[in-house]
């Protein structure tokens, strides 16, 4: 054809070509998204997850804190049972710690 124009087979497969290339680029955007999402997904499950062995882990320390001082301060030990019973928690400091 004259002055350059394209035959409608070629126009079409360029046409094709570029539809092509489109859905190519969309379709990689869309991995890189959900690539983003799944990974920011998977940073806040593991920040809620070492938050909670942070709190675990205080209440642990606490929990021996006060063990320890309930063992060695007959006034505390007789507080911390009135706390413990008041939560409904039946806790014997006087009989070892064995439970009721």
């Amino acid at each position: 054809m004259a002055g350059g124009e394209q035959t409608p087979n070629e126009l079409e497969r360029a046409l094709a070509e570029s539809v092509a290339t489109l859905l190519a680029k969309h379709a990689e955007r869309a991995r890189r998204i959900d690539q983003t999402r799944i990974s920011q997904e998977l940073a806040d499950r593991r920040a809620v997850s070492r938050a909670h062995r942070r709190d675990k882990l205080r209440k642990v320390m606490i929990g021996n804190a006060v063990l320890a001082e309930a063992e060695a301060n007959p006034e505390f030990r007789i507080q911390l049972n009135e706390i413990l019973a008041r939560r409904a928690i039946d806790y014997d400091f006087a009989a070892g710690g064995d439970d009721k």
